[in-house]
């Protein structure tokens, strides 16, 4: 009984004094390499197809959509740093990062899915289509200060965007023929591509990828202007330690400069779809009639100077560890607004919010483990993670459930994953 007790007060005493640093450094020189990729849609989880007896609701489906209809996005990001931590609590330093990140995101509309749920009187309806996607590369420093009461951090940056497809919209006309029962669907769109290298040198004019050595030379060819085109960012973080065991936050990310990009590639894309009717193939050996056609050219390449920005970012998080410093909960909330100020941002379709509710835990201080909901970059995500430190040598992975809404995480109908490696002393 007195070893239970001598226990359970070496633990309240140690997570009355435990500092609350929001990130404690737990090396005074830190190397690593973090790589992190993700899809996610919000129609079909594994867990709902992989089944005996698989039955499509289309009316269900058709109410359980959002306006965007079927959304289909991805993220990843491969990032490289070196941070040098000084003082008692290596809760100052510097250090420089290299990252690369990209997102895309799009969708079908719902009128589509409306339509074959429901119906339609007139045999007609019309639906809009949408894709935006991004990619850029970021070299910064990272500057950790404490003035007073405060901790700082500092993130000034250089990027350089590589690609930026503008949100773009395609309409989409759908009716039916033969009494209703042969269903055709037709769409085109005008789209405007901007890079930072001749799109014309590495993709033929149906858009299809010519090879690793065209792109490359492409890069070559283009290295001076691609280098020179970046933009400026500043991020900065203060953190301060409202309790012995609680530390509170607030953090933002403004891009200051415009990066440029110096080729648009203006195109076009058509898409044709005929479906024949489901119900004269069943039990018989007839086969579903069907076809698909798409004409996506990449047009001419002109010189252009389209100014892009990274994402603005504003928000407050939180570091509490009521147990002590193995075990840790971070809440997070945020607002952010892709490429502000800039010619395609829109109140509607710019501006997103983002979360994230994670918890960390150390067992035997060389195992990790974390558990995260989060929403970022327009994805949700539930996460496990699990980690072997051993002081000079770090290891981490992460895998998630993705979805474009919530309730699809749960049913797995997107995946990611990420690793990290760590060393140092």
């Amino acid at each position: 009984m007195k070893k239970i007790l001598s226990a359970v007060l070496i633990s309240v005493v140690s997570s009355l004094t435990a500092f609350a640093q929001l990130r404690p450094a737990s090396r005074y020189l830190d190397i690593g390499i973090d790589a992190d990729f993700g899809f996610s849609q919000n129609t079909f989880g594994i867990t709902e197809v992989l089944v005996e007896h698989l039955e499509v609701d289309l009316t269900e489906m058709a109410d359980a959509m959002t306006d965007e209809g079927l959304v289909f996005a991805f993220g990843t990001e491969e990032k490289f740093f070196v941070n040098i931590n000084t003082g008692d609590d290596k809760n100052k330093g510097f250090g420089f990062y290299l990252d690369v990140n990209g997102t895309g995101r799009f969708t079908t509309g719902k009128g589509l899915f409306d339509f074959l749920g429901h119906g339609n009187a007139d045999g007609k309806i019309s639906t809009a289509l949408s894709a935006q996607s991004e990619m850029f590369i970021e070299t910064g420093a990272t500057i950790k200060t404490k003035i007073g009461k405060f901790g700082w951090t500092f993130k000034p940056a250089y990027y350089i965007p590589v690609y930026y497809l503008p949100y773009t919209k395609m309409s989409m006309d759908v009716s039916t023929e033969d009494a209703g029962y042969t269903l055709r669907a037709y769409g085109t769109a005008e789209y405007s591509v901007h890079s930072n290298f001749d799109l014309r040198k590495a993709f033929d004019e149906d858009f299809k990828y010519v090879g690793t050595s065209a792109l490359m030379s492409a890069l070559k060819d283009d290295a001076p202007a691609i280098l020179s085109g970046g933009g400026i960012s500043f991020g900065a973080e203060c953190e301060y330690q409202l309790f012995n065991t609680l530390c509170v936050a607030a953090y933002t990310e403004v891009p200051i400069i415009a990066g440029r990009l110096k080729y648009e590639t203006a195109g076009s894309a058509t898409v044709e779809a005929t479906l024949g009717t489901v119900l004269d193939c069943v039990g018989t050996d007839e086969s579903l009639e069907k076809s698909w056609s798409k004409d996506l050219n990449l047009g001419e390449t002109e010189t252009s100077t389209y100014k892009v920005r990274t994402p603005f970012r504003l928000g407050v998080e939180a570091a509490w560890r009521p147990f002590g410093s193995w075990c840790t909960f971070r809440p997070l909330l945020g607002i952010a607004a892709r490429n502000p100020w800039g010619d395609d941002f829109s109140k509607e379709e710019s501006i997103f919010f983002e979360y994230e509710l994670r918890a960390e835990m150390a067992v035997l201080y060389f195992m990790k483990f974390n558990f995260a909901s989060l929403y970022r970059n327009e994805i949700f995500s539930q996460h496990f993670g699990f980690g072997l430190n051993f002081r000079l040598f770090e290891l981490g992975v992460d895998f998630a459930t993705c979805g474009a809404d919530f309730a699809k995480t749960w049913s797995i109908s997107g995946l990611e994953a990420k690793a990290g490696i760590r060393f140092g002393f």
